[in-house]
This record gives C-alpha cells, sequence and structure tokens, in this order.
C-alpha cells in the first residue's frame, strides 16, 4: 500500500485517541498506520472532556482561531474529521468550514448513533448543507446514512461506505462451544445498550440460566439494574482494555447486543471477527452486516421476550452448526469491515490530493 512518493501532511479531528470508543479507534488505527499510508497527520482535540465545561468551551474556541493558520503555515493536504454524535456534527464540522478555501481537501467520517437521528429535522439539513458542502469526501457506515448524507451533500463528490473496523486479528478458536455456552455482553448499564433486555430475558425465561454463563464488560451506572444482573448470577468484568476484550471475546461463544440505538457498533463487529455468535437488535445498519441465521441472528428491538426465545433457540443449535455460523461471522469481518479495507480506501483519498 506504501507510496514512496506519497508524502503529505494533514490533520485529524475529533475526540482524545487515548479515550474509550469506537472514532478513537479509528483514529488509534490511522494513526498507527500513517507511515504505511505515506501520510503525517496532527490531532486536533477541540472538545477536551477531562475539562471543567468554562475551560472546555475557551479551549475549543482557541483551538479554532489557531487551526485556520495551521492549515496554511504546516502546508496541510488532507484532513480527517470525525463526527461520531449528534453535537459532534457541527462542533466538530466548522474546522472543514475553517479550511474551506485553503490547500486541504477534508474527508469527514460518520459514526456513532446519534448522526442519523440528528438530521431527521429538514432544517438540520439546511444548515447542515455548507459544512457538507466543504468537504471533499464523505466515509459514511451504511445506507441509512448514505441516504441522509446524499440528500445534503453535493451529488458530484465522494461518498465512501467505510466502518469502524474491527480489533486487530485475534487468535484462532481451538475448542468447540462449550456447555453451557459462554455469553458476553459489552456496554455496561445504561439504557440504549440494552442490558435490561438481557437481564427481563432471564427473568422470563429460567430454562437460559441453565444454558448459559453470562459475563457482563462495561462501565456501571445503574445499581438497580446492576443488582438485578448479580442476583442472576451475572458476572461482572467492569471496563475492559483492548487485549482483555480480545481475551474476551475468544473465550465467548455468544456475544449480546440488544441495543435500542446505535448506528453500526464496533462491539459488533468485534465479536463477530472473533468468531462469537451474535444476537443483535434488528436496528440501523446492523441488518446489513449480520445475515440472520447464517451469520448471526437479528432480534426486534425492544423485545425482551424475542431476545429470550432466541438466546434459547441458539443454545438448542448442535456444535457443528454454531462453528459454521461463527465461520460465517469471521468471513463477513474479513471481507467488508476490515482495518485493511479501511486503509485502503484512505490512500486512495490520499493518492488523489497528491494528483490534484
Amino acid at each position: 500500500m506504501t507510496d514512496a512518493a506519497l508524502a503529505i501532511r494533514g490533520f485529524q479531528v475529533g475526540p482524545d485517541p487515548r479515550l474509550p470508543g469506537g472514532v478513537a479507534t479509528i483514529e488509534r488505527q490511522i494513526e498507527r498506520n500513517a507511515a504505511k499510508l505515506g501520510v503525517t497527520l496532527e490531532m486536533v482535540v477541540p472538545w477536551k472532556k477531562d475539562l471543567g465545561l468554562g475551560a472546555r468551551v475557551l479551549n475549543y474556541f482557541s483551538t479554532l482561531l489557531r487551526f485556520r493558520r495551521l492549515v496554511t503555515t504546516q502546508q496541510w493536504r488532507v484532513g480527517h474529521i470525525h463526527v461520531s454524535a449528534k453535537r459532534s456534527f457541527f462542533r466538530d464540522g466548522i474546522f472543514a468550514l475553517a479550511a474551506a478555501g485553503t490547500e486541504a481537501s477534508v474527508m469527514m467520517h460518520f459514526s456513532g448513533s446519534g448522526t442519523v437521528e440528528y438530521w431527521r429535522p429538514r432544517w438540520r439539513r439546511w444548515v447542515s448543507r455548507p459544512i457538507l458542502k466543504a468537504v471533499a469526501a464523505a466515509a459514511i457506515v451504511g445506507p441509512e446514512t448514505d441516504d441522509i448524507v446524499r440528500g445534503i451533500h453535493d451529488s458530484t463528490k465522494r461518498v465512501e461506505w467505510v466502518s469502524i473496523p474491527s480489533i486487530e486479528p485475534v487468535p484462532a478458536r481451538k475448542d468447540p462451544p462449550g456447555r453451557p455456552l459462554r455469553l458476553l455482553f459489552l456496554g455496561g448499564s445504561e439504557r440504549r445498550k440494552g442490558l435490561d433486555l438481557l437481564v427481563t430475558a432471564f427473568e422470563r425465561h429460567p430454562r437460559l440460566a441453565e444454558r448459559y454463563t453470562v459475563s457482563v464488560a462495561g462501565v456501571e451506572r445503574d445499581r438497580s439494574l446492576e443488582s438485578s444482573a448479580s442476583a442472576l448470577g451475572f458476572r461482572r468484568l467492569g471496563w475492559l482494555e483492548t487485549a482483555d476484550l480480545r481475551d474476551e471475546l475468544v473465550r465467548s461463544d455468544v456475544y449480546c447486543h440488544p441495543s435500542r440505538a446505535e448506528r453500526l457498533p464496533g462491539a459488533v463487529l468485534d465479536a463477530m471477527r472473533a468468531g462469537c455468535v451474535t444476537v443483535a437488535s434488528a436496528i440501523a445498519e446492523l441488518p446489513v452486516v449480520i445475515e440472520d441465521g447464517t451469520s448471526g441472528f437479528l432480534v426486534p428491538p425492544n423485545d425482551a421476550d424475542a431476545l429470550g426465545t432466541c438466546l434459547l433457540r441458539i443454545a438448542e443449535i448442535d456444535d457443528e452448526s454454531l462453528i459454521q455460523v461463527q465461520n460465517a461471522a469471521i468471513q463477513t469481518i474479513d471481507e467488508r469491515y476490515s482495518e485493511k479495507r479501511m486503509l485502503s480506501i484512505l490512500h486512495r483519498f490520499y493518492l488523489e490530493q497528491v494528483s490534484r
């Protein structure tokens, strides 16, 4: 992929890459592969969550004022602006306007649960237009985001489908599915992640306790829900760093993601790449990723009974058939959602800037 003639300076705008989350994962992967891509990208973090609100606002505007000068004096040719949630489109998108009229060509990368919902009101699409007009390309996660962006974005500009890539390759599975099956839930206890649906499914379907051991990873926010999960025998893992997450995924047979509101969660891609039999809500872009019954299983959102029934059905599937689902999941990620694919798209974008 490396091009000896490619030596481009540029920038990334987004959250602190040291923080957890899918956007920070993309930032770290781009940073780690910058030399391979033939670029040097300076990280710009305008909204620092570790600061108090007043200091955060002051830092934002001072960063914005310095940014325009830096784009010119540093001869930045490319930019990658990450938009992860409802507020960050304008907050970080303003930097695309600040780079307009310079030599820098900007790609805006959309991910996170709030991007489509944010644009449903027509007035927001109207006020979004100047920002999208200022970028050279948009990276989006799937068809629903594509429809929204193309409705606002100049149709002569590129729209690429680029998801949050899965984590680095994981060790090959050596053991067949265990009995009882080992189920993993990631996301903590915030409501949109759906831990309450998993708890309710186990309460309404007592046989599930005989067929699964459950581990829950993530930040604890709802003590009452955490107490209910503990009463059912769910094991608490807390927050997992990347290496520990990779190990836990490989040890798990089933990954459960009954989310109420996400576009294309990186955790689902990670679980599928690790060979977990994945059960997820049929929301947003997930039906594009998971072929129900082949590479995983889909359930109606916000439906604990359907989730419980699906988990019982999976528990009755023989090991050979479960391994087929695991292998189909790995193949899906390798072909469509790998880091290699994302880097190839970015490399092509950077090459185009050299030839401008």
